[in-house]
């Protein structure tokens, strides 16, 4: 295990339909319905927190599917770490709707409050009753990545030996109001979900173990040929069979020319559809059912050309 890598003892992802269980999952074929996630949060905790937002309900259900698969004692000084690109957007346009002109009204308190940037994050640890480091990153496609290394590096420096770290968006009731903040191809479907990761330095009953990601700085245009040239530097070569997880903005050309060059490609996206912490779920969806010995290689890029490449290997 290098510097720079940490054990993963748990990991769980969320769709768009709130399935925990692979098997239940749909390929997207178009907008998926906006899943009501009150009663799996009240079967999960007791409490259906009505007054929660929709984001912190699918953050809750991830971390206690998450934390529900961990073997060892969860440490009380575990640190959380969120990726998010959006946070609570159909919250915060709810406020400004009310306040802004032509409205120059009075903000509802629970909008007020649901429109907080960390209280996703907030609710997780309160109910985990952690009371550590709660942070909330916000880097756009790169959200989740940013989350996973500040988590990683605090670990491996001995800040703390065990952390939560996920990332979640959600779909927007306006799609329009989505679309402008998030570029899609036409042939792609915006999602929502999450995923998230319990990570430690103990090796004991570990399911995998993943580096902190590597960033490549891009050229904006740059041709896919010439994306995939920067990057494959950083990717294990196809001889030791690593699987590639490729994020929502790698082009199915790009994806093509992976496999002409030997790769494995697993396109999670079908199943998540498109949003910023996509990797996420990605990752945390690859770890739960990789075969063991499994490389397993996350690549993203972001609209000018930078691109996060992010490696875990499955142990059982």
């Amino acid at each position: 295990m290098t510097e720079s890598t940490v054990y993963i003892h748990a990991a769980s992802a969320i769709d768009p339909a709130l399935n925990t269980d692979p098997s239940s999952r749909q390929a997207l074929t178009g907008l998926p319905e906006k899943a009501d996630a009150t009663a799996r949060v009240k079967q999960l905790i007791g409490d259906p927190l009505r007054q929660a937002s929709h984001l912190v309900k699918m953050a809750v259900i991830g971390i206690m599917s998450c934390r529900q698969q961990v073997r060892l004692p969860v440490d009380n000084n575990a640190a959380i770490y969120v990726g998010t690109g959006l946070g609570e957007m159909d919250k915060c346009r709810g406020l400004f709707e009310q306040v802004m002109p032509p409205a120059n009204g009075m903000a509802s308190p629970f909008d007020f409050i649901n429109s907080s940037s960390n209280i996703a994050a907030f609710y997780v640890a309160k109910i985990l009753g952690l009371s550590t480091r709660n942070l909330t990153i916000s880097q756009d496609e790169f959200s989740f990545e940013y989350a996973l290394k500040l988590a990683i590096d605090d670990i491996v420096s001995d800040g703390y030996t065990h952390a939560f770290a996920g990332g979640l968006d959600e779909r927007s009731l306006d799609i329009d109001y989505q679309l402008r903040r998030i570029q899609i191809r036409n042939d792609q479907v915006l999602g929502e979900g999450c995923g998230w990761l319990y990570l430690s330095q103990e090796s004991s009953g570990a399911r995998a173990t993943i580096s902190a990601p590597v960033f490549v700085a891009g050229n904006n245009p740059a041709s896919n040929d010439e994306w995939l040239k920067s990057i494959l530097p950083a990717i294990p070569e196809p001889y030791n069979n690593p699987v590639i997880l490729p994020g929502f903005r790698i082009t199915p050309e790009t994806i093509s020319n992976l496999e002409k060059l030997g790769y494995q490609v697993r396109p999670y996206v079908q199943y998540s559809g498109c949003y910023h912490t996509a990797a996420a779920f990605g990752i945390a969806d690859a770890v739960n059912n990789a075969a063991a010995g499994t490389t397993l290689v996350h690549i993203n890029r972001d609209p000018i050309g930078n691109s996060a490449i992010t490696l875990a290997n499955t142990l059982a």
